[in-house]
């Protein structure tokens, strides 16, 4: 899934493979925004369920930038109609390049999303919920429930939010685009981020238990 540009307009477009990637449908554009382009440069996000397969993006409508959902229980063939993720608008005449991300948690999509200057996550047909300052949110399923990160204030703090806390806890200060992924086999989050400190850029990783039976 991309943004494509060939029709002289930011679509979402897709192509699917059934044998592991040695032939490729034909693309399709999924989702064309009916005033004239979605988001030009905030990524998109997918993950799949099973045959259940979700899309986050962010629109362009009526000048807000807000985050959508499209779903499909064919594995992409055929799609809802999409739907905004959360309630408030974002007015801006401008990308904010920042895309959020999306996990599938209970058999459910779980969005996470920057608004204004704040981090909110929601699930599918549910207001969203704020989870306090910041940007870049990334998110991944583990077994006992959603793992969260992102950056936020002047320093870049690093915070990751588990199912086993409450409030999240402070990896690192100096980070920017920060990604989270889950290992079912280890019950830990890895964390990878970008750090820069006295002009060197590095990347740095962490270790996290996130499963409440650890």
């Amino acid at each position: 899934m991309w943004l494509d540009l060939r029709n002289r307009r930011t679509e979402l477009c897709l192509s699917r493979s059934d044998d592991g990637g040695l032939t490729w449908s034909k693309n399709e554009v999924i989702y064309t925004n009916p005033e004239k382009s979605i988001c030009e440069c905030c990524h998109p996000s997918i993950v799949m369920d099973g045959r259940n397969l979700h899309v986050l993006f962010r629109n362009s409508l009526k000048g807000n930038r807000d985050m959508y959902l499209l779903s499909s229980s064919d594995g992409g063939r055929s799609f809802t109609a999409a739907a905004q993720t959360g309630i408030a608008h974002w007015k801006l005449n401008a990308c904010p390049m920042d895309g959020g991300m999306l996990a599938a948690v209970a058999d459910r999509p779980m969005a996470v999303w920057r608004r204004e200057g704040n981090v909110y996550r929601s699930t599918a047909g549910r207001p969203e919920e704020l989870l306090g300052p910041g940007d870049q949110p990334w998110i991944a399923a583990a077994t006992s429930g959603p793992v969260i990160c992102w950056t936020t204030g002047s320093s870049r703090d690093l915070l990751l939010l588990s199912p086993r806390e409450t409030v999240p806890v402070k990896l690192d200060s100096r980070a920017k685009d920060p990604v989270v992924v889950v290992s079912h086999q280890s019950a830990a989050a890895n964390v990878l981020w970008e750090h820069k400190v006295d002009g060197i850029q590095e990347i740095r990783a962490v270790q996290y238990k996130v499963d409440q039976r650890r």
